[in-house]
């Protein structure tokens, strides 16, 4: 009986170790990949690890406020986060940047709230936002007076901009797996990706099926849209080209371009090339005509996540500077590209010894890095100096 109890008591002690064990290991998870967005102007609005949004002077990164939801929150012994640490179980998490229209900037939470704050750091709804009841790890469209949000149960929902309530007439849309990547809205219609290998085009008033196209792998990639096509890639490797209208394969394109890895991040666009940067850690220039290569791949060193930006109209001492493609490997290697050779354009990338997994963000003539060390770092697009950077933490 004796040795029966002690191999009872054994046995319950490594079962509550394994518990503790798995626990921690969701402590030290993904943290989250809050982004940047802008006003076009001068100010920025900065997503932070732990669910505020910060309004910043976009020259100096001096601080104009700080929003936090204003949301009581129940913690037990197993919570590895509580507010502020913005851990894997964090309610306050935020997987995408702020939305900034008509003065207004909007905030989708891990917890599945969203939230609309004013230019002064106001809630304009309901202090504790609108409830969904799902994650959401991609971010939000806004199309006139409604906003569009993908969740981690599937569901593509349409809310108000002014109420902060459902949308009346949409009936939400309901996708085969989790939607990971924020939509897109154009011209009536919603278009996102899901993790069930499919991209969606749906009535953006009434949320009815228009069409779909199915891949081979799980979409977790935000569309992008040019004269009338559909650029995108997915987890099967491939970037795809599909024309808006009638969901069918871009005739131009024999075949999807293929790389060695994961299509993540959202690609770029500049006067007839596609840039795409993929798991692989590789940069690929694609001709938006026929889905041929143009350029590379250039190996940046580690997996790319973050979507790139094109940094436009540069000067250096004076001088005119070539459009640069700015790509931020997860490593926190960034480089600056030529956008018609693939040559770097910087005398070398920079190393923030930081992991970047949140897309870049341009205004002017710097590119914002929020990385996950919860540090935003300002780059000059023509040299690739590192301007200044600030922490987000209180």
């Amino acid at each position: 009986m004796f040795r029966i109890d002690r191999i009872l008591l054994r046995r319950s002690t490594v079962i509550i170790l394994i518990l503790i064990a798995v626990v921690l290991a969701g402590c030290v998870g993904p943290r989250g990949w809050p982004g940047v967005a802008s006003n076009g102007n001068d100010t920025l609005f900065v997503g932070t690890s732990d669910g505020r949004v910060l309004a910043l002077d976009a020259d100096s990164l001096s601080r104009f406020w700080e929003w936090e939801p204003d949301i009581e929150r129940s913690f037990s012994p197993f919570d590895c986060v509580g507010a502020g640490s913005g851990g894997q179980f964090g309610a306050g998490m935020l997987y995408g940047p702020p939305v900034v229209a008509d003065d207004t900037i909007y905030i989708a939470s891990y917890e599945g709230r969203i939230h609309a704050i004013d230019m002064d750091g106001r809630d304009i709804w309901d202090e504790e936002g609108y409830e969904i009841g799902s994650p959401v790890v991609g971010g939000l469209a806004v199309s006139g007076n409604t906003l569009y949000i993908g969740a981690s149960d599937g569901w593509l929902r349409a809310i108000d901009a002014v109420t902060g309530e459902a949308k009346e007439g949409f009936n939400p849309f309901r996708a085969g797996d989790k939607i990971w990547a924020a939509p897109v809205v154009e011209e009536g219609t919603v278009y996102f990706g899901s993790l069930d290998h499919n991209l969606y085009a749906i009535n953006a008033d009434t949320g009815e099926l228009k069409w779909h196209f199915s891949t081979k792998g799980g979409i977790a990639s935000t569309p992008l849209i040019v004269d009338g096509v559909i650029y995108i890639g997915s987890f099967d490797s491939k970037l795809y080209a599909v024309d808006k209208d009638t969901g069918e394969p871009d005739p131009g394109w024999s075949e999807p371009f293929e790389a060695d890895s994961w299509f993540w991040a959202m690609p770029e666009y500049s006067d007839g090339v596609i840039y795409a940067c993929s798991m692989d850690h590789m940069v690929y220039a694609i001709n938006a005509a026929d889905g041929q290569l143009v350029w590379g791949p250039f190996d940046t060193g580690d997996q790319i996540k973050s979507s790139p930006v094109i940094v436009s109209d540069l000067m250096a001492d004076d001088e005119p500077v070539d459009d640069v493609l700015v790509v931020a490997a997860g490593n926190g290697w960034i480089y600056g590209l030529d956008l018609k050779t693939g040559e770097e354009s910087w005398n070398d990338y920079i190393d923030l010894e930081a992991t970047v997994l949140a897309p870049l963000c341009v205004l002017g003539d710097k590119v914002y890095i929020n990385a996950q060390n919860n540090r935003l770092y300002a780059i000059e697009g023509a040299t690739g100096r590192q301007d200044r950077d600030v922490s987000l933490s209180d």
